[in-house]
């Protein structure tokens, strides 16, 4: 693992150990903010595109993601978003552990209700 990887390492808690999962929505207008910064992080993501086009990092691949769009972004991968044409960003994302697909814990408690945020 290189130094620059590791640095890039996004340090922020993901829900907790109850219900490892966090729900975002990034829309304007907000304060010191107009692009998702390259970072990785040991959880999993789900990011669609609520509105306009956005340029998408994954790994070392880069595409465009246009509204509606969801892109998928495995853990420990490099991934950055910003907006294209000068528009706003505007997205919503779901960032959860991986042993929720894995079964390492029992999360079949969880109702789709329990959070706010559906993609």
């Amino acid at each position: 693992m290189s130094l620059e990887y590791r640095e890039l390492k996004e340090h922020r808690k993901h829900g907790d150990v109850g219900l490892p999962v966090s729900c975002y929505r990034i829309q304007p207008p907000y304060e010191n903010f107009w692009q998702l910064e390259c970072h990785w992080h040991d959880e999993m993501e789900l990011f669609k595109v609520e509105r306009g086009t956005v340029q998408i990092q994954c790994g070392n691949d880069y595409f465009e993601a246009r509204e509606g769009d969801l892109v998928f972004f495995n853990s420990g991968e490099l991934h950055a978003a910003r907006p294209l044409d000068g528009a706003e960003m505007d997205y919503s994302a779901i960032v959860f552990s991986p042993e929720m697909l894995c079964g390492a814990v029992s999360y079949t408690h969880l109702r789709a209700h329990e959070t706010e945020l559906h993609l």
